[in-house]
Parts: C-alpha cells; structure tokens; sequence
C-alpha cells in the first residue's frame, strides 16, 4: 500500500490472514482499512455515485422488515457486497416467507442501495424459487451465471431511476471476457423484477419521468 498506492493500513485496523504460495502466512489490509492518495474508480470492486442517503437507506429496512425481509448491514471485506438467503418458506403462500440480506457497511450508501436492489432482484426474478405472497414465481433452475446476470440488471434499472450509478459495466464485464453467453436472459423477467423491487420500496412515484 505504501510503495504502490502512496496509502497506510488506518490505526487499530485487523488485517485478514492469507496463506502465502510457498511462504508461511502474510497480512493484507482491505481498501477501506487504509488512508491517503486516493486510488482510480476501477480499482474498486464494488462502486457506485448518487445521491442516496442513509436515512431512506433507514426508510427500506424499515419497509422490508414488514415484509419479513430482514436487513443487516455488517462488517464484511471490501471484495463481497452482500447476499441473500431464504430463512423460512411459509406454507402455502398464506404468510410472508422469512428472507435475510447482508449488505456490507463498509461501502457507501449509494453501493449499498445497489446491493440491495441486486438482492431484491435475485427474491423477485424468483431465483430463491416461488414466493406466492409476493408474487414470484419459482425461477431457480436459472445458472449462476444468469441469475448473476439478471439481478445486475434489475440493480441497474432500479438504481439509475433513482439517482444512483453503479458501476454495473464493470461487474458484467467479466460475462464477456469470460466469453460467457447467456441465452436464455428474460428480460421480461428483469423489467417485472424492477418493477417490484420499487414497488415494496415505495418508490414507484421516484421515476426518471417525474425527475427534473
């Protein structure tokens, strides 16, 4: 960090612990565990710009956690920006199925928001399979790399509609190094995924037509 990037590991911070190819164990230190120059956009894996902030980051949690969708934000690594999980299926679509996001309070409340959006794209386009409650039908057949593919562009539509600008590009970059191709993409299933995700976080009246 020092030599390279003209940055030093913050004061108290607790480096992770890698096994060294051919040496004993090292030390390293996350990007947001360091101060001083600051190091170009693309070197973060995770980014995004806007104009969230954290009291409507508050507003959602508290939204979704009548929906039984439980948000946490903890201290994850710089290169994981969060995830979701089913935790109780509800029987028969009559309640409301448990659902848990991690999201990493380490990254800024725009990135956040695209964490979230990504997540919540992941419950609607059904890749945690059917939700009748919700409104989701069963799509968990879909591959890592479509799902993955998906819920960016559910992340995408959800953030640029409201103020914030992931970097998107970036992330989906690797489908196409990869040489990746991902036939059976349904867009239909991404517009409808988007459309929900405003939905239950109340802002269907926040839409680029009514931004000036």
């Amino acid at each position: 960090w020092a030599s390279r990037f003209k940055r030093r590991p913050k004061e108290g911070v607790r480096p992770l612990v890698i096994l060294w190819p051919f040496s004993p164990i090292a030390f390293v230190y996350d990007y947001t565990d360091t101060d001083g120059k600051a190091v170009a956009a693309d070197a973060h894996p995770f980014a995004a710009t806007g104009t969230m902030d954290d009291s409507s980051m508050k507003r959602f949690v508290t939204i979704l956690h009548k929906k039984r969708i439980e948000v946490d934000v903890v201290e994850g690594v710089d290169g994981a920006a969060g995830g979701i999980k089913l935790l109780v299926r509800a029987a028969a679509g009559k309640e409301f199925s448990c659902y848990r996001i991690i999201a990493n309070g380490k990254h800024d409340v725009n990135v956040r928001f695209a964490t979230l959006s990504h997540e919540l794209g992941h419950l609607f386009l059904g890749h945690l399979g059917e939700d009748k409650k919700l409104a989701v039908s069963g799509r968990s057949h879909c591959s890592l790399d479509q799902s993955e593919l998906e819920a960016e562009c559910v992340a995408y539509i959800v953030c640029k509609r409201n103020g914030v600008t992931p970097n998107s590009q970036k992330y989906l970059a690797c489908f196409v190094q990869q040489e990746r191709v991902v036939n059976e993409l349904d867009l239909y299933q991404v517009l409808r995924a988007a459309g929900q995700t405003e939905t239950i976080l109340g802002l269907t009246a926040h839409t680029a037509w009514t931004q000036p």
